[in-house]
């Protein structure tokens, strides 16, 4: 399996305000969710990742309410992982910045992220 790394935003926002970009994403709310879907299958279809890993939790809860209907994730006991076009999404909050987790934290993201890749290496 090749490795690649990539980073990427799912919505740019530039007045660095959340708040201000949740107040105005609560006002179409099922279009938007729509969109998301459609970012994330962009992002599939040109990168075509094994695993995606968001750490941002406002991120993660958008993405998770966009495709937690989907039929993978249906009848799951998810808690951090869901589905979308077959590639697992592992769901987390901020790793750096003024409200990065703590140390502990931390550690269990590394061991899921872990996890997981070594499941998809082992489906190949």
């Amino acid at each position: 399996m090749d490795l690649m790394l990539c980073f990427g935003d799912l919505i740019w926002y530039s007045d660095g305000i959340q708040e201000n970009l949740k107040k105005s994403l609560r006002m179409k709310k099922s279009y938007f969710y729509e969109n998301i879907k459609k970012i994330m299958e962009l992002n599939i279809a040109y990168y075509n990742p094994k695993l995606i890993v968001v750490t941002n939790a406002f991120a993660s809860d958008l993405i998770k309410k966009a495709v937690s209907n989907e039929e993978l994730n249906k009848n799951r006991d998810y808690k951090d992982v869901l589905y979308y076009k077959n590639v697992p999404i592992i769901l987390s909050g901020m790793v750096s910045g003024r409200r990065s987790m703590d140390t502990y934290s931390r550690a269990r993201l590394e061991d899921r992220i872990k996890e997981i890749y070594e499941n998809v290496k082992n489906d190949e």
